[in-house]
């Protein structure tokens, strides 16, 4: 859906842990996909809120 460019928000939820595995969230990608940041919000707990639109 992202190559084809159907996807008009990514809303992507990140928190403070790391595993050292696990699939990239852009792996079929075959160029830079180029974003805008639309909101950023933290919180107490480390998790940081991100959304963006596609240029």
């Amino acid at each position: 859906m992202s190559k084809a460019g159907l996807v008009d928000e990514y809303v992507i939820l990140t928190r403070p842990i790391a595993y050292g595995a696990g699939k990239p969230l852009f792996s079929s990608l075959a160029d830079a996909l180029k974003l805008n940041v639309l909101v950023t919000a933290a919180y107490d707990n480390g998790t940081m809120l991100r959304i963006y639109t596609p240029r």
